[in-house]
């Protein structure tokens, strides 16, 4: 998929390309803008009509570019061709923020995870409109 970012004032084409990781179900993605691999994306739908997106991860020095919400409304706009209509995450209490601004909302429920606490969120695709 080739999509276009708006960062630093310039249009970057983001191309995310599946990995050889295709195991048990888990979609693992290779985000490059031009030839830089910029980060990985890794879901999987654990059953009819819900995905559960595992980890989104952009390299440090291409945070803050965009790049990571445009990677999710990629991942949303696919899921919504496979049928999904509930996608889940659990979220570190630092990118809740983020993921918020996409969309997610917080179930109330959360996961102790050693001295961090995992933050469950859903985000339902009837309020995509991709």
């Amino acid at each position: 998929n080739m999509v276009k970012v708006r960062a630093y004032q310039r249009r970057h084409k983001i191309r995310q390309e599946p990995t050889h990781h295709r195991i048990r179900g888990f979609e693992s993605h290779d985000v490059y803008v031009g030839r830089d691999h910029v980060g990985t994306y890794v879901w999987e739908k654990p059953s009819p009509g819900i995905a559960f997106i595992h980890a989104i991860d952009i390299r440090t020095d291409w945070q803050g570019k965009g790049i990571g919400r445009q990677v999710v409304r990629e991942i949303l706009r696919e899921m919504k061709t496979l049928g999904i209509y509930r996608v889940e995450l659990e979220s570190y209490g630092k990118a809740v923020g983020f993921w918020q601004k996409m969309g997610f909302y917080e179930t109330g429920d959360i996961w102790e995870y050693g001295e961090d606490d995992l933050i469950v969120m859903h985000f339902d695709m009837e309020d995509f409109d991709g």
